[in-house]
């Protein structure tokens, strides 16, 4: 728990009262460690639960995509003579479920990452690792198993990389589900009923359109907005 805590604990700045000046949304996703270099396995025995587990011994890894590529692509370097680390991804062979969380806010930093790993996922090891051959399912062998994992993405809303990686990296032989949220809107919230008025204008060109619009609001709709102040 001492390297969890260094690590993901919160420090005397992190324990500060939010902004006030800053919407809800905004401390609560900025609240405590934002780092976004993370990677660790877990695994769970009869009587404990270990973190920093290896990774090919792990049932859950928790991992940002930035990690992950720069695992796969051997962005560490080796403590002899500094030379970087062969790529590895077979520790991404076995995976049976992904769960994207805050998807929304990982479009906001290096979308490829995310991606890149995804294409890793479910390939033969290029390597023998410890493994119990009896427990492979034959999917694996068939290069199938991308078509039995359950992918997870979970966002506030929804982007068109999203709807990308929703076609093209969610292949399950079951099917594909996507869940949206209706909002009811505030409109029906209001008592008194607003008139809405649609007026049109003309414009010579696509060029001209903007100024055109202002000129009209000029014109036109702003001196009946000063009438009806008055």
């Amino acid at each position: 728990m001492g390297q969890f805590k260094k690590e993901f604990g919160e420090s005397d700045d992190e324990l500060e009262e939010p902004n006030s000046s800053k919407p809800t949304d905004f401390n609560l996703l900025f609240a405590g460690d934002v780092e976004d270099h993370f990677l660790f396995g877990i695994k769970f025995t009869k009587k404990s639960v270990k973190l920093y587990s290896n990774f090919y011994a792990s049932d859950i890894i928790v991992a940002s995509p930035l990690a992950l590529k720069l695992k796969i692509d051997g962005g560490e370097v080796t403590k002899k003579k500094g030379r970087p680390k062969e790529n590895d991804s077979d520790f991404l062979s076995s995976i049976e479920i992904v769960v994207v969380d805050y998807a929304d806010v990982i479009s906001m930093q290096n979308w490829s990452h995310l991606h890149a790993v995804l294409e890793q996922l479910n390939h033969l090891p290029s390597k023998e690792h410890v493994t119990n051959v009896m427990r492979i399912r034959p999917w694996y062998l068939d290069e199938q198993a991308r078509y039995y994992r359950q992918t997870i993405i979970l966002s506030s809303y929804l982007t068109p990389e999203m709807n990308a990686l929703f076609n093209g990296s969610c292949l399950n032989y079951e099917g594909k589900v996507k869940l949206a949220t209706e909002f009811t809107g505030v409109l029906p919230k209001i008592q008194l009923e607003i008139r809405q008025v649609y007026e049109r204008f003309d414009a010579s060109s696509i060029g001209e359109l903007d100024d055109a619009r202002f000129e009209y609001f000029c014109t036109k709709v702003y001196p009946k907005i000063q009438e009806s102040d008055e």
